[in-house]
């Protein structure tokens, strides 16, 4: 589906991470960094991966938030503008993502629309520490009802 995004604000930590490493300790990072700032908003985390190389990648955690925080030497609060995006939703694992992702630029060149920007991975429900007190209706244990939102974003032709 083709849709809008909204414009957001929020808690960005970027890094360079080995390829298939466990992003939970960021997500948790930049997590515990905005909750202490009492400044979480009640929407779904975000991962953009920037780029891609053989071993490594460069990833940006996004954290939505109510308000800009005060930053670290890690965590900074940013905003994104509204975007038309190329969207569709994986229910499952996360296996699939790459797929998807070859399948929306695919898709777009077919019909005439150019990506630009990195992919974003929106977590509608996702696993977390029970720590981290986020809001329920993201949550899930189990594997089979975690649902990713994979955004590519458009230049109309």
């Amino acid at each position: 589906m083709v849709r809008t995004r909204p414009p957001g604000r929020w808690a960005s930590l970027r890094a360079e991470v080995k390829v298939g490493e466990d992003l939970g300790p960021l997500f948790v990072e930049v997590e515990r960094h905005v909750q202490d700032q009492g400044a979480r908003a009640a929407q779904p985390p975000v991962l953009v991966v920037h780029e891609t190389r053989s071993r490594s990648r460069t990833v940006e955690l996004l954290i939505p938030v109510d308000r800009a925080i005060v930053p670290s030497d890690r965590v900074e609060s940013v905003s994104t503008r509204a975007a038309r995006v190329a969207s569709s939703l994986v229910v499952g694992s996360y296996e699939p993502l790459p797929e998807v992702v070859a399948d929306l630029r695919a898709w777009a060149g077919r019909t005439g629309r150019e990506v630009v920007g990195s992919p974003w991975y929106v977590y509608l429900r996702f696993a977390a520490e029970e720590h981290l007190r986020l809001p329920e209706e993201y949550l899930t244990a189990q594997a089979e009802e975690l649902v990713t939102e994979v955004q590519l974003e458009l230049r109309e032709p």
